[in-house]
């Protein structure tokens, strides 16, 4: 038991400070190109992503909120372009004119009823986003757990237990995150996003920083934390928009 927390406990700092986490994926394949530009453009790289991680820790629920119009929009209209446009009998398509794209039509209402779902429908496509997320962590990964754990209970493996277990995840997450998701995402992203802004500064100007300097850093980070949430709930308490 001590060894997993000692475990836990390394993993986490190594997370939370960065050097030793970017020394064990700077050399895998996966990373090498990123790290190629890393090391051409390093304080650009780290200025331009403390920027960025500010922002979203004093701005995240607000561009959260914009980007569901943006991103709904984008993908109901893709969804009706390739999905729901081919499915239109050819007697409705003869009710446009020739001069108009149906297709491009089709999908132009699909946006435009993301657009509506995203404005007077938030918190309803908050739920739906807990349940597909809620849907994948239990059919995938919960049920794996399962199946590894309880590996003698044969009725386990039948197909339909999997999307049991995917189901009732998808609804337990639906309802946590209509009742906080809005609190989860303040929260996370002003503490986590100003802690990373914190710690890419500290690797910019003070690259070679001892274990002191580093920690200093971080708390910075959430001191710092505490304005964004603040602000963020002021934002929030502004009447529901998706302009500055």
């Amino acid at each position: 038991m001590g060894d997993k927390l000692t475990s836990i406990v390394e993993g986490a700092k190594d997370v939370l400070l960065f050097d030793q986490l970017l020394e064990k994926i700077k050399d895998t394949s996966l990373f090498k190109g990123i790290f190629h530009v890393y090391a051409q453009h390093r304080v650009l790289v780290l200025l331009a992503a403390a920027c960025i991680f500010a922002l979203i820790a004093f701005e995240g629920y607000k561009l959260f909120k914009m980007s569901v119009y943006g991103g709904g929009a984008f993908v109901f209209g893709l969804l009706g372009l390739w999905y729901l446009a081919p499915k239109i009998p050819e007697t409705v398509r003869a009710l446009i004119p020739d001069i108009i794209d149906f297709d491009a039509l089709v999908a132009l209402v699909c946006a435009l009823v993301a657009v509506f779902l995203a404005r007077f429908a938030f918190k309803f496509m908050i739920m739906i986003l807990g349940g597909v997320a809620g849907y994948f962590l239990g059919s995938m990964y919960i049920y794996s757990i399962l199946t590894n754990y309880f590996s003698t209970l044969d009725f386990l493996k039948m197909g339909v237990v999997k999307h049991v277990v995917g189901g009732v995840f998808a609804a337990l997450l639906s309802i946590l995150f209509l009742l906080l998701f809005k609190h989860i995402f303040m929260v996370l992203t002003s503490f986590g996003c100003m802690i990373d802004a914190f710690v890419f500064i500290r690797m910019m100007i003070l690259p070679n920083a001892d274990m002191t300097l580093k920690i200093s850093f971080i708390v910075l980070g959430v001191a710092v934390g505490v304005a964004a949430v603040v602000r963020q709930y002021k934002e929030e308490e502004k009447s529901f928009e998706i302009y500055w």
